[in-house]
């Protein structure tokens, strides 16, 4: 497997298989390029293969089999995330001061993909926005063995 050859799911072309894929790139704050890409493809009845390649001073890939159970439980986080779109700016109060934000907070970048019955889905979004987009990424990096702590 080469790191090269993994791209978006954007370029992959639907096929009659009942398969799903699902991708989380991360970026770290204040740095160009991304640290960390999960990848799962499932097979319903079947199974699922994690696979991430971490980018450090020497790449690393890994690939993992997981269970159906495994697989069913991140499809169910899937269907339970709220994929509405942050609106930009946002205003809150914090001591009767107003503060806005504009764009993503500090922390690591998550852009997740999916691509689940021919249709493709794309959202970025801050690792520290609570909800329930958070704890999908974070029970992906979990299956993918990877400190989830350590991605935020």
């Amino acid at each position: 497997m080469k790191l090269a050859n993994e791209y978006s799911l954007y370029s992959y072309r639907p096929t009659a298989s009942k398969r799903s894929y699902f991708r989380l790139a991360v970026s770290p704050a204040f740095s160009r390029g991304v640290a960390l890409i999960v990848r799962l493809d499932v097979e319903p009845g079947v199974g699922a293969d994690v696979i991430s390649f971490e980018f450090r001073e020497k790449p690393l890939a890994s690939i993992m089999r997981l269970t159906s159970n495994q697989a069913s439980e991140f499809e169910k986080a899937f269907l339970a995330t709220d994929f509405t779109p942050a609106s930009y700016p946002k205003i809150d109060y914090e001591n009767e001061r107003r503060v806005v934000t504009i764009g993503i907070r500090d922390g690591h970048g998550w852009l997740f993909e999916s691509l689940v019955n021919g249709k493709y889905r794309c959202m970025e979004r801050s690792a520290h926005e609570a909800g329930t987009f958070q704890d999908m990424a974070r029970l992906l990096l979990k299956l993918a063995g990877k400190d989830t702590n350590a991605f935020r």
